[in-house]
């Protein structure tokens, strides 16, 4: 093993310590963002694990059956479950959709973006100190793994810019993503003829 790669497994090792030790859930959950960067940008082409993220609203954590729910089954998740990583000890940034998708896009608080509740109207945006959408310059799990030879895709809801009447927000394919598929949430390709560009007036 040459030094390049005992460097890089001494700071993967490292970043696995302090996933498991550290207490703070955001500081957490930027460990295990580079973790995964780090592990899947380290090791050759053919053995690169594909990555796949699911982001569900208003899910609780015992909602899968794999996780105990007796009265649905989710055999789709569940086998995803079996054949990657399940997390036992893990809490969102947030009980809203804009920052909880900040958090986890980026591995920091969403406040530091200025996303503090879903985005909404250009007013009411101003309103509550909100921006009207992700500033691109934010560091980006898929952008990483972009960068480092990965095709990536975001398909669903966005709602981190580009909703309402907020019509000039940027595409999400200025985010690190190849392609892109989302509802009225998002700027970009659609999944329905009833969500196309909004217009400046808000209809």
């Amino acid at each position: 093993m040459g030094g390049e790669e005992v460097e890089k497994s001494s700071i993967l090792t490292l970043l696995c310590s302090l996933l498991f030790l550290h207490g703070n859930p955001m500081i957490r959950l930027s460990y295990l963002l580079l973790l995964i960067a780090g592990i899947a940008t380290s090791l050759p082409a053919v053995q690169r694990p594909n990555i796949v993220l699911v982001f569900v609203d208003d899910m609780g954590w015992g909602d899968f059956s794999c996780f105990g729910n007796t009265e649905a089954n989710t055999p789709h998740i569940d086998a995803m479950a079996e054949e990657g990583l399940r997390f036992h000890q893990f809490y969102v940034n947030s009980p809203i959709c804009s920052p909880s998708r900040v958090a986890i896009s980026t591995g920091q608080y969403p406040q530091r973006w200025r996303i503090t509740s879903f985005l909404a109207r250009r007013a009411m945006n101003e309103e509550r100190g909100v921006a009207n959408w992700l500033d691109p310059k934010a560091p980006i799990l898929a952008r990483m793994l972009k960068a480092d030879g990965y095709a990536t895709g975001h398909f669903g809801k966005w709602h981190m810019g580009g909703q309402r009447d907020v019509d000039n927000a940027p595409a999400i394919t200025d985010y690190g993503f190849d392609v892109s598929m989302t509802n009225f949430e998002g700027m970009g390709a659609k999944m329905l003829p009833l969500t196309e560009k909004p217009l400046a007036n808000g209809e």
